[in-house]
């Protein structure tokens, strides 16, 4: 309603960007996927292009669609380099280390564990020197980096990346965290190479008493 009275076009572009995200929590991907499209049409300015074909191509890759999804972050970069000023800025922007968490986390799901750990290092880079970015989201970036390593076949590597996150106080253990570490818990029990590894079964004793002791479980 606010984006339509003032006839703002980046507004319109922001509103379906949300569209597209509740869509893809609700597991409609190709609804959240043309939802962006149809955001990016009215993204003429600031980095809501970027943000909107970042969200295309994470629809894109929870389905299995590579082409679609990498045709998407080349978008998406094209957008970031084109893109002037942020009329809006703050939450309804796109900087650098979003679109690196974005991209690499996309890479990593079409089966592009180097290309996504090269993400990993130049968001968690920039974020070192950005306070703004939220822990929460230096550890889900911290995680998918994780599985990145695992795939690529360095435990070393994602004992690194993943180090901070486990060192979290249990008041910042976020339910969202708690969810993506069991799925690399279940990575590093599933592959026979490390079954022997005392330290794959120190990262999943590790990662076991982080969800245990997560956030929601110190609400009355």
């Amino acid at each position: 309603m606010c984006a339509e009275t003032v006839r703002d076009n980046t507004l319109r572009a922001w509103v379906l960007s949300t569209i597209s995200k509740i869509h893809l929590w609700e597991r409609r991907f190709e609804d959240a996927a043309n939802a962006a499209v149809r955001g990016y049409g009215h993204a003429a300015e600031g980095s809501a292009a970027v943000m909107l074909a970042c969200q295309e191509a994470d629809a894109w890759a929870e389905i299995g669609a590579a082409e679609p999804a990498r045709a998407a972050l080349q978008r998406a970069e094209e957008a970031r380099q084109g893109a002037s000023r942020d009329p809006v800025g703050g939450l309804l922007a796109c900087g650098t280390v979003r679109q690196h968490n974005y991209a690499g986390s996309v890479l990593l799901r079409i089966g592009e564990a180097a290309n996504a750990i090269e993400h990993a290092q130049h968001a968690l880079t920039e974020a070192a020197a950005d306070p703004s970015v939220a822990y929460g989201t230096l550890a889900q970036i911290r995680i998918w980096a994780a599985a990145a390593h695992l795939k690529a076949g360095s435990l070393d590597g994602a004992v690194s990346v993943l180090s901070p996150v486990l060192a979290l106080p249990p008041e910042q253990r976020l339910d969202p965290l708690v969810h993506r570490l069991r799925s690399v818990g279940r990575s590093l029990a599933s592959d026979p190479s490390l079954r022997t590894s005392i330290e794959a079964r120190s990262v999943q004793a590790a990662i076991t008493e982080f969800c245990a002791t997560g956030a929601a479980r110190q609400l009355p």
